[in-house]
């Protein structure tokens, strides 16, 4: 297994933390109720090796875009270098496609698992999505449920956290999400 490295850093929503290997970002953790339980959640999925350290360049450009997107000036994430070790094919695949949706969309669970080539698979998108290592940069938070339902979301907040980075990529505006439901995304 390669070395895990991580750190923590301050954003418009609180504290994050991210981990990284020399094959690129392997892990974000949005913030928790306080600073050190969102590094203790993240180091609880990290392999007990990691060590805290200073972050390499593509970490602090990762860092950057972050804070930068979360400050409502929305980026895009497809250039980064990340570590999909560990991750199931199916996941993997979830994940990639997941990339691919514009900040400020939405797309339903239906809807990305016939894009990864399984329409019958919405619940088996919906536990890859839940087990994703890598939010915002892999934004989970742009799935929806198939009547524009706020399905499920893993982190602290639940819900309301995936309804607040909607709102920061301005996907909620005048009910979008809504009209996009119902202009027969399924």
């Amino acid at each position: 297994m390669l070395q895990q490295e991580y750190t923590s850093f301050d954003t418009r929503i609180g504290v994050l933390a991210i981990a990284w290997t020399v094959k690129g970002i392997s892990a974000v953790q949005l913030p928790e109720a306080n600073p050190a339980d969102t590094l203790e959640v993240l180091k609880s999925r990290l392999s007990k090796s990691a060590i805290e350290a200073a972050a390499p360049s593509f970490v602090r450009e990762a860092i950057a875009l972050i804070k930068l997107h979360l400050e409502g000036k929305t980026q895009e994430f497809t250039r980064l270098r990340l570590d999909f070790s560990g991750v199931g094919d199916f996941a993997k695949k979830v994940y990639i496609e997941s990339i691919k949706i514009p900040s400020g969309s939405v797309i339903t669970y239906g809807e990305l698992a016939a894009r990864v080539g399984s329409p019958q698979a919405a619940r088996a998108v919906g536990r890859a999505l839940g087990s994703n290592p890598i939010p915002i940069i892999v934004p989970c938070h742009r799935i929806i449920g198939k009547n524009g339902n706020m399905t499920g979301f893993s982190s602290f907040g639940g819900c309301d956290t995936k309804m607040r980075l909607l709102s920061i990529e301005h996907a909620l505006a005048s009910d979008r999400v809504a009209r996009e439901v119902l202009a027969g995304r399924s």
